[in-house]
């Protein structure tokens, strides 16, 4: 599968599967602390 973003965060799939699994985690970037989302989980 291709699946390309572009600076917006639009996606598209130029070839391949039509259904990825895609997970946007749910961050209160208010509270979140850590230095980067990686550090944080």
């Amino acid at each position: 599968m291709e699946f390309v973003v572009d600076s917006e965060l639009n996606h598209r799939i130029v070839k391949g599967g039509k259904n990825p699994l895609v997970f946007e985690p749910e961050i209160d970037w208010g509270r979140f602390k850590a230095p980067t989302i990686i550090d944080g989980y």
